[in-house]
């Protein structure tokens, strides 16, 4: 994994009006410096954030200090990049006296980018965004962590793509929460992947599963309740933070001398104790007679994280992308199964699903690919 801890302070000109909580507006026409810390020396993601927030602040009628007198402050006052400095009163009087300021922003970002699936990267990032008074006063504001349900990481084609998008995102945040208005939101960048049948690579080694949740998940999953449509559980998982979980369901619908089969997946929010998503692999129908194998999913699982949900019928492998509540791919299994499980398998960066029958032979291997379009 690659880690970043990017520092930012914003340096308040006269007439900003910085005795505010979070959620109050920052108004007035302001003179602004904005000055970076990164570990390591000054680097793109440090040049990417205080863009941002230069285009934030102009937006919002605040002048931003020229780059010369900032990095002059940076000189000046070394101790700002110290996450765990404290401004005194006194501090603060000296050098909004030299600068001609009168308050003081410090904002901390920490951001990580780890290689995702299909040859991308994906990219986290968190802000800590604290208001500096001329009593030294302090107001603070922390944005939501990135890589939760609702908040999801930022992908990329490079490690550079990823972590611009969501240096970008959190500052944004970072500035809504204390009443900027940010014109043009920087959206998560996200990618649609596909699968695509091929021959497991010779280095290609099995990443272990997880050890299957600790308790039944099925208590949260809004099962069939009907008398004649029974919904027995044939899989469950748990993603790797325990938050999210996977049900799956084996629809079995009977009346008079036919019997209906079908299958769905459904996604349970573990802490909250509820249902949020479900997902048919398999709509409730006869079983004809050029369908080979069971309809019923006889394996699931998340990929690395809660984002991402494999479903195995008996007829199809399919792919799901939980936090967009899509499916992203389904690729038929002509033969059939009765049994079976999923295995995941990566060479290098790429990820690979492989198909196991009943007895443990491999059956099918996929690819995981970025998926054209949209």
């Amino acid at each position: 994994m690659l880690r970043k801890a990017l520092t930012l302070v914003l340096i308040a000109g006269h007439g900003l009006a910085l005795a505010v909580a979070p959620g109050g507006k920052l108004t007035g026409h302001s003179r602004v410096a904005v000055v970076a810390f990164e570990r390591g020396g000054a680097s793109a993601n440090a040049q990417t954030a205080t863009a941002r927030l230069e285009t934030v602040l102009t937006d919002n009628g605040i002048t931003v200090l020229d780059k010369r007198k900032a990095d002059e402050l940076k000189d000046v006052w070394k101790r700002l990049e110290d996450p765990g400095y404290f401004v005194t009163a006194d501090e603060f009087v000296a050098n909004a006296d030299k600068f001609k300021i009168d308050g003081l922003l410090r904002v901390y970002v920490n951001a990580d980018v780890a290689p995702g699936m299909g040859n991308t990267f994906s990219a986290t990032a968190q802000v800590d965004l604290r208001v500096v008074g001329e009593d030294a006063r302090v107001e603070s504001f922390n944005t939501v962590p990135m890589g939760v349900p609702g908040a999801p990481p930022s992908d990329g084609l490079t490690a550079n793509a990823a972590l611009l998008n969501a240096v970008q995102r959190a500052v944004d945040a970072a500035a809504v929460g204390f009443g900027l208005e940010v014109a043009d939101y920087t959206a998560p960048r996200t990618f649609k992947f596909d699968l695509a049948e091929g021959a497991l690579p010779a280095n290609a080694t099995v990443v272990a599963r997880r050890p299957a949740p600790s308790a039944p998940l099925e208590r949260f999953a809004l099962l069939s309740p009907k008398k004649f449509l029974r919904e027995p559980v044939s899989c469950q998982d748990a993603d790797p933070s325990g938050r999210l979980g996977v049900v799956g369901g084996y629809l079995k619908q009977t009346g008079g001398n036919i019997a209906y089969y079908g299958s769905r997946l459904h996604v349970v929010d573990v802490q909250e104790q509820k249902e949020v998503l479900v997902f048919d692999t398999a709509l409730v129908d006869r079983k004809h007679s050029y369908e080979n194998g069971t309809k019923r999913l006889i394996d699931c699982m998340f990929l690395a994280n809660w984002r991402y949900v494999v479903g195995l019928t008996g007829n199809h492998l399919s792919l799901w992308d939980t936090e967009r509540g899509l499916q992203m791919a389904q690729v038929p299994l002509p033969e059939g199964l009765e049994e079976g499980r999923l295995e995941v398998a990566q060479s290098g960066a790429e990820v690979f699903l492989v198909v196991r029958d009943g007895d443990g032979r491999a059956y099918k291997q996929f690819k995981i690919v970025r998926a054209s379009g949209p």
